[in-house]
């Protein structure tokens, strides 16, 4: 994931999202200045650790928006199911009084 990395700066590519391309993280500028791999491990870390998360809330969110979708088909199915029922019985009463 993570594709390159300079002093400052983190460029993570290949990024498993459909919305995120890729993503920079630009380091504070005391990060670099002692233990410089150090630093730089924990900071590809953070940086990948806060893409997965909002990742996974995108993912969240996706399944929220289609629960909520097919929660208004089944409530429309069930009107539509109760309206022809009602529209049969009022059928059936009027042609036996015919």
């Amino acid at each position: 994931m993570i594709s390159n990395v300079n002093k400052n700066v983190i460029f993570i590519k290949n990024i498993p999202s459909n919305i995120i391309e890729e993503a920079i993280f630009i380091l504070k500028e005391d990060a670099s200045e002692t233990r410089v791999e150090e630093k730089l491990d924990i900071a590809k870390d953070e940086a990948e650790m806060i893409l997965q998360d909002y990742i996974d809330k995108e993912i969240v969110n996706t399944l929220k928006n289609k629960n909520e979708k097919i929660n208004k088909i089944n409530k429309f199915k069930k009107i539509f199911i109760v309206a022809i029922c009602l529209f049969a019985i009022i059928i059936g009463i009027i042609s036996k009084g015919i």
